[in-house]
């Protein structure tokens, strides 16, 4: 809940809008996201450009998370898009990192609706970060087109669910 059962922080505009700011900033950007709660810490996000595996395994997260773009199977690279065909996308970086471990967890997670997915739009899940040198992944599911009339929206929720999602797990940092 949120403090004095106020609503939850809105997600600012410029977490929609990284990669201009990103160009313009020329470096990593930092946002400070408000504790949800009063026991919880704030969550610090970092944009950086460059190998989310790499950031997996820097150490900078020990104690917080590393946030991976997922399908809604939390199959990786497995997924059958042909988009995937021969690519390793940022899930299959921390896949890669991480060990067989994780993907036998992503494997064993039970489905998150009657249809068999995973992972929903707009929503997340944590695992064990195994290999990796943060204390836990989360899987999001956001939009799949920029060109969708919701896709800015669904973008927001999704950056939400991960936010609380952290905040859940006490998480002090997230890549």
């Amino acid at each position: 809940a949120a403090r004095g059962g106020a609503a939850p922080p809105a997600v600012p505009a410029g977490y929609i809008r990284f990669r201009d700011q990103l160009a313009d900033n020329g470096g990593a950007l930092t946002f400070r996201v408000p504790a949800l709660t009063e026991d919880a810490p704030p969550i610090r996000l970092q944009i950086r450009s460059g190998c989310l595996g790499d950031a997996a395994m820097s150490g900078r997260h020990a104690t917080g998370g590393v946030v991976a773009s997922s399908n809604p199977q939390l199959c990786g690279n497995r997924s059958g898009w042909g988009g995937f065909a021969g690519v390793t996308n940022a899930d299959g970086a921390l896949r890669e990192r991480a060990g067989s471990g994780l993907e036998a967890e992503c494997e064993a997670l039970p489905p998150a609706a009657a249809s068999g997915e995973k992972l929903l739009p707009s929503t997340a899940r944590a695992t064990s970060a195994h290999a990796l040198r943060t204390a836990w992944v989360l899987h999001a599911l956001g939009p799949t087109s920029f060109h969708a009339r919701e896709s800015e929206a669904a973008l927001r929720r999704t950056y939400a669910a991960c936010f609380d999602l952290a905040d859940s797990l006490g998480l002090g940092s997230l890549a």
